[in-house]
C-alpha cells in the first residue's frame, strides 16, 4: 500500500527495482491499457492468472475507491490460460465501465519512449492524441474501438467471394457514424488544447502550434456531420474494390494525423532537436492538465517517467514550479535522487528497493 499526499510524489530506486509497474499499475485506473499500451495478459505475474489493482480517490468531499483487475480465460477443455479480454471495473464497490471510470479520474503521463515520436510513424502521435481526447471525452475510446471492429468486420466481408451488399452497407454505415463522432472529438479537443496553449506562460517550455490531418477533419471542418457521415459512406462503397485489393481500408480516422509545430521557431516539431521535442511535448501536457482542471473542475494525475533525469537543472526547475502552479498530484520516477536534489521541501519521496 502506498499512500501519496497532493504534489509531487518521487518514486527513487534502481533500475529493476519496480517503479515503472508501480507507474503502470496506476494509469490503468484510466479506460485503456495504460502507459505501456500492453495487453493486460501479458502485465500477469508469471505463475498467476490475474492481477487486480485497487486505489483510493480522495476528492474534496469524500472517498471512492476504485479498483480494476484482468482474468485469464479458462478453457474447458483444455484447462489452459488464454487471453480472453476480461477486464473488470468497479467504482465505490459497484461494478462499472472504462468510460464510468474516465468520468472519475484523468491521467496523462510521459514515457521515456515518447521522446521520438515526433519522428516516427503517424500511428503513435495518433495513439497520445487520443490519449488526450480520451481525458476530455470519455466516450472517445469506445468510438475507436467500435470503428476498428467494424472496419476489421468489413475486411472480412470484402475478403468473402460472394459479398452481401446489404450488411456491407450497413456495416459502413455505423463505421461513417462512429468515424465522424471520433473527428469531431478530436478537432473540439485540438481547438480547446491550442488555446489553452496560448494562455501558458513559459519560456522554458515552448508553444507548439496543432493540427489534426485527415480527409475527414478537411470534410468536417467545411460541412456539417451528417453531410460528412454521407460522404464517407459513399467513399467507402466507391473504394470497395480497391480495398478487397490492398486489405486494408484506405481512408478513415485510422489514417489521421496529429502534427505540431515549434510556434516560435516555425519548424515542425520532427526537425527540432531532441531536446526541444521534449520540452514541446512537456509543454502539450502542461496546457493539457490545465484544460482538464478548465473543462471538468477535477486535477488529473501526472506520471512523469524518468523525465526530470532528461532535463537540465533549469529545465527541472521551470518544470516543478509549472505542477506546483497547476496544483495536481505528479508522479516522477528516478534512478538515483539526483535530479530531485533540493526539492525535498516540495515533494513526498518514496524509495523503492528491489525485491
Amino acid at each position: 500500500m502506498l499512500n501519496a499526499e497532493p504534489g509531487l510524489v518521487a518514486l527513487v530506486g534502481p533500475n529493476g527495482a519496480g517503479k515503472t509497474n508501480i507507474l503502470e499499475a496506476l494509469s490503468l485506473l484510466t479506460p485503456g491499457r495504460g502507459l505501456r499500451g500492453a495487453s493486460y495478459a501479458t502485465m500477469i505475474e508469471t505463475g498467476c492468472d490475474s492481477f487486480t489493482i485497487a486505489a483510493r480517490l480522495q476528492t474534496e468531499e469524500e472517498t471512492i475507491p476504485l479498483g480494476t483487475g484482468y482474468q485469464l480465460a479458462i478453457s474447458r477443455k483444455k484447462g489452459e490460460g488464454s487471453a480472453g479480454e476480461r477486464r473488470k471495473i468497479r467504482i465505490d464497490q459497484e461494478t462499472a465501465s472504462a468510460e464510468e471510470l474516465g468520468q472519475w479520474l484523468n491521467i496523462l503521463w510521459l514515457t521515456p519512449d515518447m521522446d521520438t515520436m515526433f519522428a516516427g510513424g503517424a500511428s503513435r502521435r495518433r495513439r497520445f492524441f487520443d490519449r488526450l481526447v480520451l481525458a476530455l471525452y470519455p466516450s472517445h475510446n469506445g468510438h475507436v474501438q467500435r470503428f476498428e471492429s467494424l472496419m476489421r468486420e468489413r475486411s472480412k466481408i470484402l475478403s468473402e467471394e460472394q459479398s452481401d451488399p446489404l450488411w456491407l452497407n450497413a456495416v459502413e454505415s455505423r463505421m461513417a457514424e462512429h468515424a465522424v463522432a471520433i473527428t469531431a472529438s478530436r478537432l473540439e479537443s485540438c481547438a480547446r488544447l491550442q488555446a489553452c496553449i496560448a494562455q501558458m506562460d513559459s519560456e522554458i517550455f515552448p508553444a507548439s502550434q496543432l493540427t489534426v490531418v485527415g480527409l475527414l477533419e478537411e470534410k468536417l471542418a467545411a460541412g456539417k456531420a451528417i453531410e460528412v457521415e454521407d460522404d464517407y459512406r459513399t467513399i467507402l462503397k466507391d473504394n470497395r474494390v480497391q480495398d478487397r485489393l490492398l486489405r486494408r481500408c484506405q481512408v478513415g480516422p485510422h489514417r489521421s494525423d496529429w502534427r505540431v509545430i515549434h510556434q516560435r521557431k516555425k519548424q515542425a516539431a520532427d526537425l527540432c532537436s531532441t531536446g526541444e521535442q521534449k520540452t514541446l511535448l512537456i509543454g502539450i501536457i502542461l496546457a493539457q492538465t490545465r484544460l482538464i482542471g478548465q473543462m471538468t473542475g477535477r486535477s488529473p494525475i501526472l506520471i512523469l517517467d524518468e523525465v526530470a533525469a532528461h532535463l537540465d537543472f533549469e529545465h527541472r526547475k521551470g518544470l516543478i514550479s509549472q505542477i506546483e502552479a497547476l496544483a495536481v498530484q505528479c508522479w516522477m520516477s528516478g534512478s538515483d535522487a539526483g535530479p530531485f536534489a533540493g526539492l525535498s521541501d516540495v515533494l513526498q519521496r518514496i524509495d523503492i528497493a528491489p525485491h
